[in-house]
Parts: C-alpha cells; structure tokens; sequence
C-alpha cells in the first residue's frame, strides 16, 4: 500500500494516532511554543504564512483513502500534526471540509485536533452526521488570557463551549493537556471540562528547557491522576511526562 498524503508519524506523535494528514502547510495560530516549525525545517515567520496544498491533493487524498479502505483500516487519521485544521486560512480555504468529506465518504476514522474554537463549528453538520467516525479535540493549555503566547488561537472560553456542543451531539471529544505551561491550571482545566471532555491526554512543557527545568513533573502528573480519578475522567500520560514520574 503506497499512500500519498496520509502517513504514520513518529515519535512523540505516534502516541495520539497511527495515521497523520496535514490539511496545510503552516499555520497563523502563531503560538509561540510550537514545535511545527522546527519540525519541520520552518522559519518561525515563514511558518506563519499558510500555503494551500497543490492542485491534485485532493485526488491524492481520494487515492489514500480508497487503499485504506480497501485494507480494512480503521485508525483514525489525525488532522493535524504540524498544522491547524481550522487556522484562520481554512475561514477561506475550506480545505478541512472537503478532506473530511473524501474521509468520511469512504467509511475511514478521523481525529481532529485544534485551537479554532468556533471556525470548527462550519464542518459541525457534516461531523454531527458521522459521530461514530469522528473524535473532536482541542488542544487548552490555560484558562486565562494568553494573547501573548497564543496571540491568533481561539479563547479557552471559545474551545471549551465547542467541545461541548461537539459532546452533547454524541461526538467523541478530547482533549490535549500538552504543553503543559501552568500546572496548577492544567488541573483546573480537568474540572471545569470534564463532564463534557471523554478523554484526556496528559502532556508537559517540551522545547523550552529553563521553564521545564522549574516545575516538578512528578508532582504534576501525580496531581493530575488524582484529579481525573477524582472526576471520573479517562486519561492517558504521554511517554515525556511518564519518564519525568518517579515509579509509575
């Protein structure tokens, strides 16, 4: 099988799903821990400045998605790793749309994650018809205003009121607790969220090596399997966070 467009990550990646799809090239959320760019050999200000994907990726999406389905996969296919399915270039673009329409139409899974918030809610009808197929997530990371870390992504009001409405249609909702930047926040976020939020996946701050050095990641993830025990909540500690936790 000779896939096109679709692709199994690697590393760290690998942990949230074993198919990948990215809708863009960049992406405008213009957070500033992002990985992407070094990932992908990016300057920072060019990564900002999403390009459309070439004139036949929609058929090779199509040529994907016939092989998968021909050989029974059911992994979901995650949108995105190194984009935004739902940056502000999709307002225009629509390209997640027509992705998730090819995807869909050919009985596949997908996982979506992002930080759009309400420019995720145009695909809701489309997502809403297949909520067996589909698990909606969203990456928080505070509960205040952070303009000046995440200056273009949707507010963490915004998020949470979409993985809401994303849940009491039925749909599979998650969430990224990755990067972690504030701890003590990072457990308020399970609380407020998680009558409506059916998985967690529990991260730490990676790529920034003073600020990570200055929180206690052991306490962190102790505290954080506490608070989802308590709640009822269903996680999952990612590899980085696990190796940081003494006996786990």
């Amino acid at each position: 099988m000779k896939l096109k467009t679709i692709y199994e990550p690697k590393g760290a990646a690998r942990e949230y799903a074993a198919l990948g799809l990215n809708v863009y090239t960049g992406c405008d959320h213009g957070c500033t821990y992002c990985y992407a760019p070094a990932a992908t050999k990016t300057k920072k200000e060019n990564f900002s400045i999403v390009k459309n994907r070439p004139e036949k990726f929609l058929k090779w999406v199509k040529h994907d998605a016939a092989e998968l389905r021909a050989e029974g996969i059911t992994d979901h296919i995650h949108l995105s790793f190194t984009t935004d399915p739902y940056c502000h270039f999709d307002v225009g673009a629509e390209m997640t749309r027509k992705v998730l329409r090819i995807l869909l139409s050919h009985d596949l899974n997908v996982q979506i994650l992002t930080k759009g918030g309400n420019r995720s809610m145009r695909d809701s009808s489309l997502i809403f018809d297949h909520p067996d197929q589909v698990r909606y997530g969203a990456t928080l990371t505070s509960m205040n205003d952070i303009r000046d870390i995440e200056p273009y992504a949707a507010s963490f009001d915004e998020r949470m009121r979409v993985l809401e409405v994303f849940h009491d249609q039925g749909v599979f909702t998650w969430v990224s607790l990755e990067p972690v930047l504030f701890p003590s926040e990072a457990l308020d976020i399970i609380r407020a969220t998680q009558r409506y939020v059916d998985l967690y996946w529990i991260g730490k701050l990676n790529h920034d090596k003073e600020r990570e050095a200055k929180i206690d990641w052991n306490k962190f993830g102790r505290d954080a399997i506490s608070v989802c025990v308590e709640t009822g909540s269903t996680f999952r500690i990612k590899e980085a966070l696990k190796k940081r936790m003494v006996y786990l």
